[in-house]
């Protein structure tokens, strides 16, 4: 399955999104059927917890939209779990530093690379099988997700 917010943006094209903080899928759904190309769960400032987090996913992808998962920090549980459950892609507020980026990123390669969770269960969920290093799967997966962060504030607080 294609991520339509990347395609869109290699094409120089604009991303409209909205934001749901309610832990409801028909809400994802809706989103998506609306005609918005992505859609991100707010798991930090709405009541969404990885119980209701699957079926939004599921509801924002039978839409064809991008599932983008808002988690509240630099923190390995939720990221996790988003992944594990089909997330396209996960926005890490309160980014400051260079710093705090490389510990996004490497809590997503982390969990991506543990045996039995994250990449396997990612890319059996999209292609229903696992891809060998240096495959077009692999490739395929790599350009379809997205690991985005949000600078809010400044290294000094």
């Amino acid at each position: 399955m294609q991520n339509r917010m990347k395609a869109l943006l290699r094409e120089g094209k604009a991303v409209f999104s909205c934001t749901i903080r309610t832990p409801h899928p028909n809400l994802a759904e809706i989103a998506g059927l609306a005609g918005y190309e992505c859609i991100m769960l707010d798991a930090e400032h709405g009541t969404i917890s990885s119980d209701s987090l699957d079926a939004m996913i599921l509801a924002v992808r039978a839409t064809g939209a991008t599932p983008i998962v808002r988690v509240p920090g630099v923190e390995r549980t939720l990221v996790k779990q988003a992944l594990d459950h089909g997330a396209d892609g996960i926005l890490f507020p309160h980014i400051a530093s260079v710093e705090d980026a490389r510990a996004a990123a490497e809590i997503v390669l982390r969990a991506c690379a543990e045996t039995g969770t994250g990449i396997k269960e990612w890319l059996s969920k999209v292609e229903e099988r696992i891809p060998r290093s240096g495959s077009q799967t692999q490739r395929g997966f790599q350009d379809q997700r997205s690991i985005c962060v949000r600078r809010e504030g400044n290294a000094d607080g």
